[in-house]
């Protein structure tokens, strides 16, 4: 079976603009494959806390320290 030029430019111009879409996100820092949620919390007292510090729930890697 074969494809219609109308088909192809279509297929060509769509994966273009995704490759576009990916590439300008990529640059900026963000992944748009995963999610990323940011909470701010405050302390008292954060005794050995450093910036990039794993967070760990049930044992399970959860995300990381971004800023003090």
């Amino acid at each position: 079976m074969r494809l219609s030029s109308e088909i192809k430019i279509g297929i060509i111009i769509t994966t273009a603009i995704a490759a576009t879409i990916w590439g300008l996100n990529f640059l900026k820092g963000r992944n748009i494959l995963t999610r990323v949620d940011t909470y701010y919390a405050v302390f008292n007292n954060i005794g050995g806390l450093e910036k990039n510090s794993k967070i760990f729930i049930s044992g399970y890697n959860v995300g990381q320290v971004g800023d003090i």
